[in-house]
């Protein structure tokens, strides 16, 4: 199946998934009228031919911010991915959690699995500044 990947990227879509779903995007007790703006930014590495990686930062009236990303994909393999993370982030394990950045929200229409952005070296950086890790693992991942 074709999906619109770069949805993801359009800025009304997204206003407007977040600002109807704002406990999901916002947080717990925020209002679209909290938000000063939204930055979407792609981040999709050159390699990346089939996946649309984008960065979204939330600003907020108060000067606080929220980070999400998202990952968008022609190939199905998405919805498991959003299975397996909502499994590992209700486990009971403590490095497991800190690991795993919590999903979101998954659309199943677009293939777009959104999930908040934890500290540390995304995998993309570590692929893309390592070649033995990128060479080795990189057609598992397309």
């Amino acid at each position: 199946m074709q999906y619109n990947i770069f949805q993801a990227r359009n800025k009304k879509y997204i206003e407007h998934l977040f600002y109807s779903k704002p406990r999901i995007f916002l947080g717990s007790g925020k209002r679209q009228q909290d938000v000063q703006k939204i930055e979407i930014k792609a981040v999709s590495p050159v390699w990346a031919e089939k996946t649309c990686l984008t960065k979204y930062t939330i600003f907020f009236r108060n000067n606080t911010t929220k980070k999400i990303r998202s990952t968008a994909s022609n190939q199905e393999l998405l919805k498991n991915a959003w299975t397996v993370m909502n499994y590992l982030s209700q486990s009971n394990n403590s490095k497991i959690k800190k690991a795993i950045n919590p999903p979101l929200y998954f659309s199943p229409r677009l293939n777009l699995l959104f999930y908040e952005e934890i500290p540390g070296d995304t995998l993309t950086n570590i692929f893309e500044f390592n070649a033995e890790n990128s060479a080795v693992i990189k057609p598992y991942l397309l």
